[in-house]
């Protein structure tokens, strides 16, 4: 039995905008988004008037007509728990007037970069409020605790199949390539083009669909290497079934690691990752991870065509939603 469904037989837990499918599966979890859908270009319009008001002025306004209905039921709640849908201090300040009682914890899925609007320096004098997130590199800038974040594929997809349906499918998809990429391009494409053409001239066959990201200026030689369009997450996983391997390129300032090397390990495919810290991994082989610009180039075609090493079964459970929040309430991450 995890820790936390001891502690929720008395206490409750509210989930704002981050982990659904706990509160699928435990009857004292609820989960809500964090702002209810704005309808209409009049309301989304006060909505952004609202937002660029002085804080010490959105406690005279209304705030509450912008947050979902978490804010019937907030004040039965023990533990709030809030995603990167975050926009202001004005919302952890209004909930706590409703439950001033309440552990708040406010988890970054993302990196969030020094001028966000969720960065802890924005929240001083809140007292009863954690920040917690999934990069180690913002832990030890941010001075916060770090704890990896959970995989299921219906985080990206609502309607995806459950990761024991996926293992039940995965025997219907044969190997069509070495490796398989998929993301924004960001501040990378250039790594992107830089590494597939080294994959090309290796006789390394690669997929990459790489997704334009808004408001990017790219050169005109990167423009055939991208897409406009999102990629389906059910579509993603079927990429990686006809996959050797999964490829990690991360963002500019980025330390901890991204879906990649977790969808290596739930779906049982080697990693190749650009992250010189990857030998931090918890799910780091010499047989599984090949390290770019750390290992030898000349043995990537061999490290490619060697059969995986299984990961153990203990640590695909570590990458479970239930041992995400195991360790946000409980422990001190890693």
């Amino acid at each position: 039995m995890w820790n936390f469904e001891e502690y929720i037989k008395d206490h409750k837990i509210a989930l704002l905008g981050v982990g659904s499918i706990l509160a699928n599966e435990y009857d004292n979890i609820d989960f809500y988004p964090l702002y209810r859908p704005l309808t209409g270009y009049i309301e989304k319009r006060r909505f952004k008037i609202y937002e660029h008001l002085p804080n010490g002025l959105k406690k005279y306004t209304n705030r509450g007509q912008w947050y979902d209905r978490w804010q019937d039921f907030i004040e039965a709640y023990d533990v709030v728990i809030i995603g990167n849908d975050l926009r202001g201090r004005d919302l952890i300040e209004y909930l706590q007037e409703r439950n001033p009682k309440a552990k708040i914890i406010v988890y970054y899925e993302s990196i969030i970069g020094k001028k966000n609007r969720k960065h802890p320096a924005r929240y001083k004098g809140i007292n009863n409020l954690e920040f917690v997130t999934f990069d180690k590199g913002e832990s030890e800038e941010l001075d916060i605790r770090y704890v990896q974040f959970y995989y299921d594929p219906m985080y990206f997809d609502a309607n995806s199949p459950s990761v024991s349906e996926w293992i039940r499918l995965k025997g219907n998809f044969d190997i069509k390539q070495d490796v398989f990429f998929v993301g924004r391009s960001y501040d990378r494409i250039g790594k992107l083009v830089d590494i597939h053409n080294f994959f090309k001239a290796t006789g390394i066959k690669d997929k990459m669909v790489i997704m334009k990201s808004p408001h990017h200026l790219y050169q005109p030689k990167y423009q055939k290497y991208m897409t406009d369009k999102r990629m389906a997450y059910s579509d993603v996983i079927r990429e990686i079934f006809q996959s050797k391997c999964v490829l990690e390129v991360l963002r500019e300032g980025q330390r901890s690691m991204s879906y990649r090397p977790i969808e290596a390990v739930v779906w049982g495919k080697k990693l190749i990752t650009n992250n010189i810290y990857a030998a931090e991994y918890d799910m780091y082989s010499r047989s599984n991870v090949f390290i770019l610009g750390v290992d030898d180039n000349s043995r990537i075609k061999e490290f490619i065509d060697t059969p995986l090493e299984p990961y153990p079964k203990e640590l695909v459970e570590k990458y479970s939603p239930q041992n995400w929040l195991e360790t946000l309430l409980f422990y001190n991450g890693g």
